[in-house]
């Protein structure tokens, strides 16, 4: 048994699961970020630059599948010359 539910997010071939299952994943390793006890009993400490490994593929991969939330205007140049 994995140790992750949501570590398969790289296999995705559909960008927009595999943004959301990163997303997901994420979130279950911020929530053990600090460390947690296995079932043995052993502390299993989460590393800090996974996450921060996450996280910047998240980010490059929203950059992908989902548009650009800010405006772009396009000007034409007939509109805009000055005689």
């Amino acid at each position: 048994m994995s140790l992750w539910t949501y570590a398969d997010w790289i296999t995705q071939t559909d960008q927009t699961t595999r943004l959301e299952r990163l997303r997901l994943h994420i979130a279950e390793v911020s929530q053990k970020t600090v460390g947690s006890k296995t079932r043995t009993g052993a502390y299993f400490p989460v590393d800090t630059a996974y996450l921060k490994m996450l996280t910047e593929n998240e980010r490059t991969l929203a950059k992908r599948v989902e548009p650009s939330t800010s405006p772009s205007i396009a000007r034409s140049s007939a509109l805009c010359r000055r005689e």
